[in-house]
């Protein structure tokens, strides 16, 4: 079961701040309307502040959305990863007039530098792919809108005022410096009054800061990059490798439509990097192929040396993302 996140008043207040998407010429928003969820529900309240139109979809399929982006005249865009990955290879997204929209905002997972570009080069009239940051316990951690060197392809920007980050060593616990991977930990006064029964000596450390649990950087402009969940590094030979790095190279092929990595256990290399491919209708790709095109674009540890598996369906939850728990599983019942 997931952890009472317990926010205050004050919480709420400061999540719903107007972000600073006011020019004049972005009125319309697209918002994915998932109100259980905080992301969406102080989206929807940064831009009633501003003033903006704001359209949702009960049905957020790619054609509806791309029907809706035309017919609304939508500005500002804030998508998931896959409907992103969609634009980039599908050529149904010809078929719509998407001049109108000038801002991309996604979440939920890293987008790999050549699916922006992709996009970029399909949607000329897009100024900005921006990707978010944050979480039910603190909200916006980050933002490409606060950047004083503007938007940072891969970054998702610097620290939103207010929220102090750091990356420390997450043996050590020490603090690291520019371009070191580590925990991401946070603390200001947006984050949550606590976690339901839960003692705060878990989740807090010393200097009481929380513990995201994310794995990632900052470079010399203190511009953040997300790596991966630390829980879901896979380990072979002491090497990590972040599964969603795969997954992001796997979905640049034009025959995949979904990719979910895990690794699988293996008495000798800790775990082997293994894929999960969902195939795009219509077209056809072998194992080799696919393992063939990962070693172009990676070093020999984050070889899939696990294989390939295909699926009709990757397990996912309701928020979009993959159960990888589940993926481990499939693997498990083949032993």
């Amino acid at each position: 079961m997931p952890k009472g996140v317990q926010l205050s008043h004050m919480n709420c207040i400061l999540s719903s701040l107007p972000s600073n998407f006011s020019y004049e010429s972005l009125q319309t928003v697209f918002v994915f309307g998932e109100w259980y969820h905080n992301y969406d529900t102080f989206m929807t309240y940064k831009f009633l502040t501003k003033g903006k139109k704001i359209v949702y979809v009960d049905n957020p399929t790619p054609a509806a959305m791309l029907k809706t982006i035309e017919l609304m005249k939508v500005n500002i865009g804030f998508l998931v990863p896959s409907f992103v990955h969609y634009i980039s290879k599908n050529d149904e997204v010809k078929n719509h007039n998407l001049d109108s929209l000038k801002i991309i905002y996604s979440r939920a997972s890293p987008l790999h530098i050549k699916t922006m570009e992709k996009v970029k080069e399909r949607l000329p009239k897009v100024n900005y792919i921006i990707q978010g940051y944050g979480m039910t316990e603190a909200g916006e951690l980050s933002s490409e809108c606060w950047g004083d060197k503007g938007t940072k392809l891969g970054s998702v920007g610097k620290a939103t005022p207010g929220i102090i980050l750091k990356v420390v060593d997450p043996e050590t616990r020490q603090v690291l410096g520019a371009n070191r991977r580590g925990e991401i930990c946070l603390k200001g006064p947006v984050f949550m009054k606590g976690y339901i029964g839960v003692d705060p000596s878990i989740y807090l450390d010393e200097e009481g800061f929380f513990k995201t649990g994310d794995l990632g950087y900052y470079d010399e402009d203190k511009y953040f990059y997300i790596v991966d969940r630390l829980k879901e590094i896979i380990s072979y030979q002491g090497d990590q490798v972040p599964p969603t790095q795969l997954e992001t190279i796997l979905l640049l092929h034009p025959a995949v439509k979904e990719a979910g990595v895990v690794g699988k256990p293996n008495p000798e290399y800790d775990e082997l990097p293994t894929a999960f491919i969902v195939k795009r209708p219509g077209f056809n790709v072998t194992e080799q192929e696919l393992i063939d095109f990962v070693v172009s674009e990676v070093p020999p540890y984050m070889e899939l040396k696990g294989g390939i598996r295909f699926i009709n369906e990757l397990p996912r939850n309701p928020r979009g993302k993959i159960l990888r728990r589940t993926l481990r599983d499939m693997l498990l019942k083949e032993q």
